[in-house]
């Protein structure tokens, strides 16, 4: 609903939802959500993201600070390993962070786990991914109560947004055809997420491959 920036604090001003949140009924207490309303909340948040992107990013950051660093805040497991570590927000690192809640939703299982390892959700994907059995990830509370093509289309696109290399990830718009299958989906590399391939990434987050 509105932003402000103070003493070098940003906030953010949302509805306030009486339901709960999305992450309420995903890892707490309130009911599940229907396949339906998780992949049409996926498609909402893209589209807000091309919206801040494409249309108000000119209102809602400014430009000229784009390159300076700042101190990186957000919850771990859905902060772009760039962010992190050079304190540069960017659209790409928006999609990182997009990309986990992605996983998030399809799974049923918070990426963030008593701050061990952040990133414990994207492996195991990844290796159903590989094994060829990427729907044996689905949220099992779904009951398989949900269109195949849908969540395999929304956890590749997952895998995808949190690439290791920062330009290499999806814009929103990008990933709006996708859920809309306006578009094929991209062939994952065969070693996108192993160890190898995260190992081999410069720190301006391109592959030295």
């Amino acid at each position: 609903m509105g932003w402000c920036h103070e003493q070098d604090e940003y906030l953010l001003v949302y509805e306030y939802m009486p339901k709960g949140s999305l992450h309420d009924h995903l890892f707490g207490n309130r009911r599940t959500l229907p396949w339906n309303v998780r992949y049409s909340t996926a498609l909402a948040l893209a589209s807000a993201l091309k919206y801040l992107h494409e249309v108000q990013s000119h209102v809602f950051v400014n430009t000229q600070l784009r390159t300076q660093r700042s101190n990186p805040v957000g919850t771990p497991g859905y902060v772009a390993p760039e962010f992190r570590r050079d304190g540069r927000a960017t659209t790409q690192s928006d999609m990182y962070s997009f990309g986990v809640v992605a996983l998030e939703i399809a799974c049923g299982v918070r990426n963030f786990r008593n701050n061990n390892d952040h990133r414990q959700l994207l492996k195991d994907v990844w290796q159903k991914y590989k094994a060829g059995k990427i729907l044996d990830a689905s949220d099992k509370r779904l009951k398989k109560e949900f269109d195949p093509k849908e969540i395999e289309c929304l956890m590749i696109v997952g895998l995808w947004c949190v690439h290791p290399t920062a330009n290499d990830r999806p814009t929103a718009g990008r990933v709006i055809q996708y859920l809309n299958f306006q578009a094929p989906l991209p062939n994952l590399p065969p070693a996108l997420h192993d160890p190898e391939f995260l190992s081999n990434s410069d720190i301006n987050g391109r592959n030295t491959q």
